[in-house]
């Protein structure tokens, strides 16, 4: 965009006219983070059919794995905290929950399925993992909303793993609720 007063113009209209007919394109808002959800987005070019249910999870406090934890439909819980994952969007809810001084890793492997991976092209294969010939780190390219109060770190990867180098998305949210 130019400023209008930095460009003169003489039309019929008069000077300082910019592009009559130019308007300034809507922009989509900042989603309000929830107060109780942290939310992490995986960029687009990755398609969610691509991908089998989300059913690999782990969560780790403090460094160390629990063991306790509940997974149920698609959705893994420790103390009414869960983790989910939906169109390519990870949700970890009930953060609220969590103890303030400790950190808490929430992980999910989103496996890609075997049919799609055969359809990739020798390029998109490639691609897939061309940070170090093993995967890539995408985690730049992801965004995450999280309400105030939380230190929230990511983590996403694209690799392969498995005897038959099975394609996959490793998503990781470490989270520290802040002291009051």
């Amino acid at each position: 965009m130019i400023n209008v007063e930095g460009v003169k113009i003489n039309t019929p209209e008069g000077s300082n006219v910019c592009n009559p007919g130019f308007t300034i394109p809507d922009t989509d808002p900042e989603p309000e983070p929830d107060d109780d959800k942290i939310v992490i987005e995986i960029p687009d070019g990755i398609e969610d059919e691509w991908f089998l249910k989300a059913d690999d999870f782990a969560i780790r406090v403090d460094g160390k794995y629990e063991e306790s934890i509940k997974i149920e439909g698609g959705i893994e819980s420790l103390d009414g905290v869960k983790i989910t994952e939906e169109n390519l969007k990870v949700t970890i809810s009930g953060v609220g929950n969590l103890a303030a001084s400790h950190e808490y890793t929430y992980e999910v492997w989103l496996w890609v399925s075997e049919e799609t991976w055969k359809s990739f092209s020798d390029s998109q294969k490639a691609a897939w993992v061309s940070g170090d010939g093993n995967g890539t780190d995408i985690t730049d390219l992801c965004k995450v909303t999280a309400p105030k109060g939380y230190v929230v770190r990511k983590n996403v990867y694209k690799g392969l793993s498995g005897h038959t180098d099975t394609p996959y998305i490793k998503v990781s949210i470490h989270i520290t609720k802040e002291e009051i």
